[in-house]
């Protein structure tokens, strides 16, 4: 599962109470106020759907140069929470605002992924539809949503496989790009880098990639061969790999991006120069102490496949106080003065690819980010990252996690906050690693913890272990061909669960979920042990919506703060899904 989850963030990217209030101020000064008065109400009270018909045609009325300003925000807002179609007056208009909503430079897409799949099902999945390749390649919004973002959907994703062995097919007969076809293939290309090509090549597709990549070095070693001569080749392979993976790398080096075509460029850059500024970037992270000889098998792991690598940051605009991110950290009956200090030291621990401490630091006030993780290839996305969105509040260092209570003794540093979420499942000793991290809080901070529940995981527990009974290796060729079975042929179908999961349609994110080297899952007795022998006191869960907390309050009125642990145990049995993702909850150091 994803370490960090952008869109679990309860200040919700975009909080819907401050979208209202800044609608409020509108009214005050605009002819529309009775109308953005009643879009504003249906937005607050969740009728998204009305609101953004009626944000809609507000937004008809303002004049070329008008800055419609809150009411574009109210539409954006829609966007994330539209879940039927068929109340859409619009839908051209609604791709159109989703192509404007994605490239925000504070939004990563990720919200309004299930509204993008819903779009594209309404469009190509009609039985008596068809389709021509040149149809698909000139649809805008299509080429947009494959460019940005991958889709949790076994439909949508067999009917780009489909599409891509067409377009292999078509091209590689005369080793010639159509180009009415020319956006299809370079969306497809952005697909596969976003995907880590996971998806599933049949033998014919197979033995042609590598006539391909062998008909390119074979091109290469004539000496008058020309860039212009291969750009073809690579286009075609650039849809099932890496260009740094083909036989063009050592032809590559040195050439510069403007001298590829337009529709090679991006490509280029993402396939060929990022995979060399990653090595770059691994070999220059600043390292701290020693990797525990417990640590190594997982460290070989995220060195070979970085995870959750995205490529853009979803965080706030506006940054708030970090007491606001879950309802329990302002409850009067703890003394969370600590949360109040400036700067806010905050470490994260097992920081991965960067999005956590980088969203931290830019969604809440005076944070003084420090971040750890036992993979330099990581901390290199990290980097990156962190370059592209010019952070300057976060240090990142690799680092083993059972080594950081004598790595920050020794640099006399303490922490008000420790965020670990979806780590210390992964270490061999959790009580080992729970006391390290207690270590590094000063009286009174506060830690942030996500861990897996062993009810809500069953499902992918048992794929597990099937994966370990017959052996299978982790390689990206048996990650695909797993994934192909299940989807074909489910013996059990209880395991069609995972399809929702975002993890299952990336390669290196698959491999987390059902191939991981070392993980652990929990029950919610066995967290108020490890809590309790560390002497933490469990603050409460967080959850990225209120319905788990409104069924709790329905079964358990009596626990008004929602703390009893051995309540919640009973709530999980009831609705073992609820801790789909992980539970992730709040624990404070005593004073």
């Amino acid at each position: 599962m994803d370490r960090f989850d952008a869109r679990a963030n309860s200040t919700e990217l975009v909080n819907r109470q401050t979208v209202v209030q800044r609608q409020g101020l509108l009214v005050n000064n605009n002819p529309n106020t009775s109308a953005i008065s009643e879009a504003s109400s249906n937005l607050a009270f969740g009728y998204f759907e009305l609101a953004y018909n009626q944000y809609k045609k507000i937004e008809s009325k303002f004049l070329p140069g008008e800055d419609p300003g809150p009411v574009t925000e109210g539409i954006f807002f829609c966007l994330e929470n539209i879940s039927s179609l068929f109340l859409i007056e619009s839908l051209p208009a609604l791709r159109q605002d989703i192509m404007r909503y994605r490239h925000q430079p504070h939004v990563d897409g990720s919200r309004i992924r299930v509204l993008c799949g819903r779009l594209i099902h309404m469009q190509y999945n009609a039985s008596e539809a068809a389709f021509s390749l040149a149809q698909i390649a000139e649809d805008d919004f299509l080429l947009d949503c494959l460019a940005n973002e991958y889709f949790c959907d076994p439909t949508i994703e067999k009917f780009l496989t489909d599409i891509r062995r067409q377009l292999l097919l078509s091209g590689a007969r005369e080793l010639a790009i159509n180009q009415t076809y020319l956006p299809l293939y370079q969306a497809l290309a952005l697909q596969g880098y976003l995907t880590d090509y996971v998806f599933y090549c049949q033998h014919d597709e197979t033995q042609l990639v590598e006539s391909l990549n062998e008909q390119l070095a074979s091109q290469l070693a004539v000496e008058e061969c020309s860039l212009h001569d291969i750009t073809a080749i690579l286009l075609l392979l650039s849809m099932y790999m890496r260009l740094i993976d083909s036989k063009a790398q050592a032809a590559l080096q040195g050439i510069a991006t403007e001298q590829f075509p337009d529709y090679l460029q991006s490509i280029f850059i993402l396939t060929y120069l990022e995979p060399l500024d990653i090595e770059k970037k691994a070999a220059a992270v600043v390292r701290l102490g020693t990797v525990n000889q417990d640590s190594l098998q997982v460290q070989q792991q995220y060195e070979e496949t970085p995870y959750p690598r995205y490529t853009r940051l979803a965080y706030l605009q506006e940054p708030v106080n970090y007491y606001t991110s879950s309802p329990h950290l302002r409850d009067a009956d703890f003394n969370l003065d600590v949360l109040s200090q400036t700067p806010l030291e905050i470490l994260v621990a097992g920081c991965g690819t960067g999005t956590q401490p980088l969203q931290i630091a830019k969604s809440y006030k005076n944070a003084k980010v420090t971040a750890v993780d036992i993979s330099s290839k990581s901390l290199a996305f990290a980097e990156r990252l962190k370059a592209a969105y010019d952070v300057d509040n976060v240090q990142f260092f690799q680092a083993d996690i059972l080594e950081l209570a004598k790595i920050f003794h020794t640099r006399g540093q303490r922490f008000q906050i420790v965020e670990c979420v979806g780590v210390l499942h992964h270490l061999e000793n959790m009580d080992q690693g729970l006391a390290e991290l207690k270590e590094l809080l000063v009286p009174g901070g506060v830690l942030h913890l996500g861990l897996y529940s062993e009810l809500a995981r069953s499902n992918i527990t048992r794929i597990r272990e099937l994966n370990a009974t017959i052996d299978m290796q982790p390689s990206n060729s048996n990650i695909r061909q797993f994934r192909r079975q299940l989807m074909t042929n489910i013996l059990d179908q209880s395991f069609k669960s995972i399809f929702s999961l975002r993890d299952f349609y990336n390669t290196n994110c698959c491999r987390d979920l059902l191939f991981h080297s070392q993980e652990s899952c929990l029950t919610i007795p066995q967290i108020q042990s490890l809590l309790d022998k560390q002497g933490l006191q469990f603050l409460g869960f967080y959850f990225s919506s209120g319905e788990a907390v409104e069924q709790y309050r329905k079964m358990f009125p009596a626990d008004i703060k929602q703390r009893r642990l051995d309540y919640w145990h009973q709530f999980e049995q009831r609705y073992p899904d609820t801790f789909q993702s992980m539970y992730r909850f709040h624990c404070q150091k005593p004073h």
